[in-house]
């Protein structure tokens, strides 16, 4: 699956929706990828990461956060084809 920046904000949405935060991403690829930032970009959450490792931190922190017991996981593959582009 190709990972789009609308890939990565679907996943971001879910995971603000889930813990009630403001996260936002920071894309700036000559500065080495995207960067999980506070709404304001004040505080980095994470380094920098290319957009295949983004999206395994972001399921992962959703996957792994005591928040998903009982939560409906979310499966970005319902809402994007192969391409990344939303169905």
């Amino acid at each position: 699956m190709r990972v789009t920046r609308k890939v990565l904000q679907a996943q971001l949405e879910h995971l603000n929706k889930m813990h009630g935060r403001d996260y936002a991403l920071d894309e700036a690829h000559i500065y080495g990828g995207y960067c999980l930032t506070t709404e304001n970009g004040s505080v980095c959450i994470c380094g920098r990461r290319s957009a295949k490792e983004m999206y395994s931190y972001l399921e992962a922190a959703i996957a792994f956060s005591p928040i998903t017991q009982g939560y409906q996981r979310f499966n970005v593959l319902e809402h994007f084809d192969a391409m990344g582009r939303e169905k």
